[in-house]
C-alpha cells in the first residue's frame, strides 16, 4: 500500500487577495438591496392645491405629506403608464395608482422635508443614508416609482386608499414617472442608486395634484338621503 504524504500548496498574495474579493462579492450578493430615497434640488415636488390653499413646492412643514416607494423586478409600468401622473377631474379612484398594480411591492415610507421645500426624506433611512429594499437582493435590477400624497389623506397607504374610496376626499395626491432600471446596492462593490435625478433612467420632480371633492348637488342629495333615513327610523320606533 502507498501512502501519500499530503503537501500544503502555497498561497500567493494575488491569489488570496482574489479569494477575499470572491468572498466578499459572494456574501455581499445575498444583501437585501440599497437605494437612495430621497430627491435633489433639482427634481423637488410641487402642489397645484393643498386643503387650505397654496400652489408651488411642497411647504418646508414636518409631516405635510407622505411618500411611498415602490419596487419591481418584472414591471416596467404601472397599470400601462410609464409618465408621472398627476390626477385630476373624475376617476380619481379609477384603478389608475400603483397601489392597484400587483406587479409593485411597497418598500419604504418618506415625508416631506422640514428643512427645504419640495424635498423628501425616507422616514427608514440606515445611518449610511440609504434605504433597504426588503426581499430584493443587493446586484439585483428593478425598477422604481413614488407615490405622494398631503397628510390629511392619512399616513399609510392603506388610511390613504380608505380616504379616497370614502369618496369624500379632500388633499393632494401624484405618482412619479416609472424609473429606469437600477442594480440595487449591496453595500460593498455595488453602490447603493439615486433614483431621482434629471438622468434618462431617473424619476424627476412631480406634482400632487387636488383630490376633487363631490359636487355640491351630490354632496346635498347625500345629506339630504341621510336625514331622511335618520326620520324614517324615529318614526317607526
Amino acid at each position: 500500500m502507498v501512502w501519500w504524504k499530503s503537501e500544503s500548496i502555497p498561497l500567493t498574495m494575488k491569489t488570496r487577495l482574489l479569494l477575499v474579493v470572491a468572498l466578499v462579492v459572494a456574501l455581499g450578493a445575498r444583501a437585501q438591496g440599497l437605494v437612495y430615497f430621497n430627491n435633489t434640488p433639482t427634481t423637488r415636488i410641487s402642489t397645484n392645491g393643498i386643503p387650505g390653499g397654496g400652489t408651488g413646492l411642497t411647504a418646508p412643514v414636518a409631516n405635510l405629506f407622505y411618500y411611498a416607494l415602490y419596487c419591481s423586478m418584472t414591471a416596467t409600468t404601472v397599470l400601462g403608464a410609464t409618465n408621472a401622473l398627476t390626477p385630476g377631474g373624475s376617476g380619481i379612484v379609477g384603478g389608475i395608482f400603483v397601489f392597484n398594480d400587483p406587479n409593485w411591492t411597497l418598500v419604504a415610507y418618506g415625508t416631506n422635508s422640514p428643512f427645504a421645500a419640495g424635498r423628501l426624506a425616507s422616514s427608514q433611512q440606515n445611518s449610511d443614508g440609504f434605504t433597504v429594499v426588503p426581499d430584493v437582493p443587493g446586484g439585483s435590477a428593478a425598477h422604481f416609482v413614488v407615490l405622494g400624497w398631503s397628510a390629511n389623506l392619512g399616513s399609510t397607504v392603506a388610511a390613504l386608499q380608505g380616504s379616497l374610496f370614502s369618496g369624500f376626499a379632500f388633499g393632494s395626491i401624484g405618482e412619479s414617472a416609472v424609473s429606469g432600471s437600477y442594480l440595487l446596492g449591496n453595500g460593498s462593490f455595488i453602490p447603493a442608486p439615486v433614483i431621482f435625478g434629471t438622468g434618462p433612467s431617473q424619476i424627476s420632480g412631480f406634482t400632487l395634484a387636488l383630490v376633487p371633492i363631490p359636487e355640491p348637488t351630490a354632496l346635498a342629495l347625500v345629506l339630504t338621503g341621510g336625514v331622511g333615513f335618520f326620520f324614517c327610523r324615529r318614526k317607526a320606533n
